[in-house]
């Protein structure tokens, strides 16, 4: 049985993630992203995140969308509002696997 990615403040685990998203989604990054020519840089950071956090929790990146797309406080930490924003296909397609 797979346990679910509950997100919490005050979990150590989830602050030091937090940090490591804000160096992701800072301009300084999104200028590097951009300069290595890729299109889409919100989708990258995105990806960024979803695939640190399955190698930080020791998940799938399967199992990472699932919780995404079932958990609000974990959507609002990963700063997404939809839920189509993290369809797998299209994340498979994005980073080829």
């Amino acid at each position: 049985m797979k346990h679910h990615l509950n997100y919490s403040k005050k979990d150590p685990n989830y602050m030091l993630l937090g940090k490591i998203f804000k160096i992701i989604g800072s301009r300084k990054a999104k200028t590097v992203i951009a300069s290595k020519g890729v299109k889409n840089v919100n989708m990258m950071i995105l990806s960024f995140k979803i695939v640190f956090t399955a190698i930080f929790f020791i998940k799938t990146i399967e199992f990472v969308l699932k919780e995404l797309k079932r958990d609000n406080k974990l959507k609002k930490f990963f700063e997404i509002s939809d839920v189509f924003q993290i369809c797998s296909s299209n994340f498979r397609i994005f980073i080829k696997i």
